[in-house]
């Protein structure tokens, strides 16, 4: 799980999580904007405080765009080497 708060990150996909994995992010705080956007499906989801959004980090380039006030958002993924790790057992 990561706490991000008022993290304000460029259009990425994140390295490192399980391939078929999903990511939850949870945001939560007092601000205006702050939507969480996929260029490549030109999607720009409202994310309000409370709303939980499930989505293929690895596959998907995403961002938040700007956004006044607090913003905290929890992100809870699964990174590959936790997968290997099991399996070496």
């Amino acid at each position: 799980m990561a706490v991000l708060h008022g993290a304000k990150v460029g259009i990425h996909k994140d390295r490192g999580d399980v391939k078929d994995g999903w990511v939850a992010m949870i945001c939560c705080g007092e601000f205006e904007g702050g939507e969480l956007c996929f260029p490549e499906l030109g999607l720009k989801l409202e994310h309000k405080p409370g709303d939980i959004i499930f989505f293929r980090s690895t596959l998907l380039k995403h961002f938040v765009s700007d956004f006044d006030g607090n913003r905290t958002s929890l992100v809870f993924f699964s990174y590959e080497n936790l997968i290997d790790t099991e399996e070496g057992m």
